[in-house]
């Protein structure tokens, strides 16, 4: 969501579910579609670089409207809830298809995607 806030007109935001909304971005990028679609509460906030203000979404908390929410209690090891942001940045195709690939592997523990 932060890359369309930064960068696109228009946006789409596609839920685990397969609900989507597209639009223009301010309308769909926000924090309460945010929560709807990924189930994770967020703040949608500005970053003051020396050249620009970028606007960010930062993670809070998995809210109990999350599908993470049932994999959790049905999981066999002692899991706690985390939020994290994970950016990886690469021009190297290989190594993409590597992020890839161990993300697809992790996919139930990952609650929203873009790549």
């Amino acid at each position: 969501p932060t890359h369309a806030l930064q960068r696109a007109n228009k946006a789409f935001l596609l839920s685990k579910s397969g609900e989507y909304l597209f639009g223009e971005t301010r309308e769909v990028i926000t924090e309460k579609n945010i929560e709807k679609a990924f189930g994770v509460k967020a703040v949608i906030g500005e970053i003051e670089t020396p050249s620009n203000i970028l606007k960010d979404v930062i993670p809070l908390e998995i809210t109990q409207t999350s599908d993470i929410n049932a994999l959790l209690s049905k999981d066999e090891l002692s899991t706690e809830r985390k939020v994290a942001v994970v950016s990886i940045i690469t021009d190297h195709s290989d190594v993409s298809e590597k992020i890839n690939k161990l993300l697809g592997k992790n996919k139930k523990y990952i609650i929203g995607r873009m790549g």
